[in-house]
């Protein structure tokens, strides 16, 4: 899970569209929400991703880290809604998709790495 937090933190980039005075809440909320992941705190990471879609429902970077922390708690179906709703916002996300792929396969951590390793080699 440490893995999968780490590439949460960093590794999703953040799309979201946003329009007017929402915009700085959304970034605020965004800011907080990546500082909990740093510190492996993926629940209250979760509340400011959903205080990100409350504002702007279709917002990218909140679906796709919802997706993988709903992942991380082998929560496939939900997982898989946030995912997707990631890549309707945005299809260039690679990395959402290879974790979508997964979320609808029920896969576990570990193929999720070693699939992760063979996509993605740093």
């Amino acid at each position: 899970m440490a893995l999968i937090l780490t590439l949460l933190a960093g590794a999703l980039a953040g799309m979201g569209a946003q329009t007017g005075g929402s915009h700085a809440a959304i970034q605020d909320h965004l800011r907080k929400a990546s500082e909990y992941l740093k510190v492996k705190d993926p629940d209250s990471a979760a509340k400011e991703f959903g205080a990100v879609l409350a504002l702007d429902p279709k917002n990218a970077e909140a679906n796709a880290n919802l997706g993988v922390i709903a992942f991380t708690k082998r929560d496939y179906n939900n997982a898989s809604q946030y995912l997707r709703c990631a890549l309707a916002s945005d299809p260039t996300l690679a990395k959402t998709q290879c974790f979508w792929e997964f979320a609808k396969e029920d896969w576990d951590e570990v193929r999720l790495r070693r699939c992760w390793r063979n996509r993605f080699p740093d």
